[in-house]
């Protein structure tokens, strides 16, 4: 709100209108949420380009598929799919190996998210069109939708990329040159941007609410501050000096000699004589806007000067909403074991998949072993003590870009693992008026920032070097997994968290400085 001296009569009056911002924004989140139903229900994200005459593959959404005369590649069963079912048919379990590779079912649940979200978004819209500005929490429902609605366009888009770098490959549906991605993925990408556009023109409009809402919700106990001011009755229970005797209540100006810091207690409630107002709500509003008054000041006119500070600002919020999906990010990439696959689709592929830490095989030949007499089958851990062998082919699983790989981003998840401590301190129990908040919020953004370079330093060397001839067997048909996406979005995330934390500290020392700066203005003019 800012240090402004202004009269009791001063104070705006509520407005019930919405703003061009805020019904700008219900009507983009009404059709994202439209487009992002209709593409979660339909069933042409891959279709056929139709220039075969006879596919097994017509079309495939996230929830049903459509095949024609398609049988199982690798098992010649009897049994032949046609016409359209949903993917979890029972008829379906024969081939579930080849319907629900690791990135389907990384889209599904992705996309699952952003729906999910956007329906708990649709209830915070309802409650804003609904509720007007006299309502406490006005401010907090405008807020929350445009988060709700950006984790969400967030959460598809991380589905799309997916979607679009492996659905249209050759890892899956047959045919897969003959395969173009459908209308309903292009239906979810224009959701995904009116999400990503009414999210953000929620916060704004959370921004205009706020700057003209907060006095307007407090406009009646400002004016019973003033009275009891006037009247002396707060000055003699904080036992501060008056700088003018206190005589019976009058139309003279009374004013406390330095600045008074309140707190949220009844008793004061009481001795400012505001169990004596007709409407119990006031007490109960003066209660919560005394908790969050940090000076109250007075000029030779008996106005107030007051500064309200709330407990994070916008870019606190984004910082800690980034960091939590930064969070579990990195703890999934972490402990996947897909950083690296095998084409699913040939049979004698020798790798299945590759984590930082977890290896799966199909059939592995010892690479020290020339006359290939043993195999290693399975998932195992890189440091697995129990399968016979193991331990000497760490010098082929391990060569030195794994290693840098795995230094780097365990700094990162460790990084990010302290950062839960200082955020959760953040959230719960630090406010503005600690004294080490400042320092608490910049030591979380440089931790951030330093942990999404080591991310980004892992997921670079990986890319460069992973999936090179010479290494894996099977080069030709490894791609790189879902894994190794989320990894990339982690260090996304964890620089953008940081960044959002310093901005945080930013304003905070801004707010400090001012705050000092008017105190000794309002010093020097007393003692003028």
């Amino acid at each position: 709100m800012g240090n402004s001296r202004r009269s009791r009569l001063d104070v705006p009056v509520i407005s019930m209108a919405k703003s061009r911002n805020g019904l700008t924004a219900v009507g983009l989140s009404v059709l994202g949420a439209f487009l992002i139903l209709l593409a979660f229900t339909t069933k042409s994200w891959l279709v056929t380009d139709g220039k075969l005459e006879h596919p097994k593959f017509e079309r495939i959404g996230l929830w049903v598929v459509c095949f024609k005369e398609f049988e199982d590649s690798h098992h010649w069963y009897d049994t032949r799919f046609h016409s359209c079912w949903w993917v979890f048919e029972e008829e379906y379990y024969i081939i579930y190996d080849i319907l629900f590779k690791g990135f389907y079912i990384a889209t599904q649940f992705w996309f699952s998210a952003c729906v999910l979200l956007t329906v708990f978004g649709l209830f915070y819209t309802t409650l804003y069109m609904y509720l007007n500005r006299a309502y406490e929490r006005y401010v907090q429902i405008l807020f929350t939708a445009g988060i709700l609605y950006i984790a969400a366009a967030i959460c598809s888009t991380i589905a799309l990329i997916i979607f679009g770098i492996d659905g249209d490959s050759r890892v899956w549906m047959p045919h897969w040159e003959h395969n173009d991605i459908g209308w309903s993925y292009g239906v979810a990408v224009a959701g995904t941007i009116a999400l990503y556009v009414s999210g953000v023109l929620y916060i704004i409009n959370n921004f205009y609410e706020d700057d003209n809402v907060t006095v307007a919700h407090w406009r009646r106990a400002v004016e019973a501050v003033d009275r009891a001011f006037r009247d002396g009755h707060l000055c003699m229970f904080l036992g501060l000096q008056p700088t003018q005797p206190i005589h019976k209540p009058g139309p003279a100006s009374r004013a406390c000699s330095e600045a008074v810091t309140l707190s949220d207690n009844p008793i004061v409630i009481n001795q400012l004589g505001l169990n004596s107002l007709a409407d119990r709500w006031t007490a109960n509003l003066f209660s919560k806007f005394a908790s969050n008054v940090t000076k109250f000041m007075f000029d030779d006119n008996n106005h107030s000067t007051y500064i309200i500070m709330k407990k994070r600002s916008l870019a606190g919020n984004v910082a800690l909403g980034l960091y939590v999906l930064a969070l579990v990010f990195v703890f999934i990439s972490f402990f996947s074991t897909s950083w690296l696959v095998s084409d699913g689709r040939i049979t004698g592929a020798k790798l299945e998949s590759f984590g930082l830490w977890t290896h799966c095989f199909r059939s592995l030949p010892d690479p020290n072993d020339p006359a290939e007499r043993r195999f290693f089958v399975g998932c195992h851990w890189i440091f697995d003590p129990f399968t016979k062998g193991y331990d000497e082919i760490k010098g082929f699983l391990l060569p030195f870009y794994i290693v840098a790989t795995q230094f780097f981003y365990t700094i990162a998840f460790l990084g990010t693992l302290v950062s839960a401590v200082g955020s959760s301190m953040f959230l719960l129990c630090c406010t503005p008026d600690e004294k080490r908040f400042i320092q608490i919020t910049f030591a979380l953004g440089i931790t951030l920032i330093v942990s999404g370079v080591c991310a980004a330093i892992a997921v670079l060397i990986f890319a460069l070097f992973a999936n090179r001839p010479g290494w894996m067997p099977g080069h030709d048909n490894n791609f790189f997994g879902w894994a190794f996406g989320v990894a990339i979005a982690s260090f996304f995330a964890l620089l953008a968290s940081g960044a959002f934390y310093l901005v945080e500290t930013n304003i905070q020392v801004k707010k400090r400085k001012y705050l000092k700066e008017s105190q000794t203005k309002f010093d020097m003019e007393s003692k003028g």
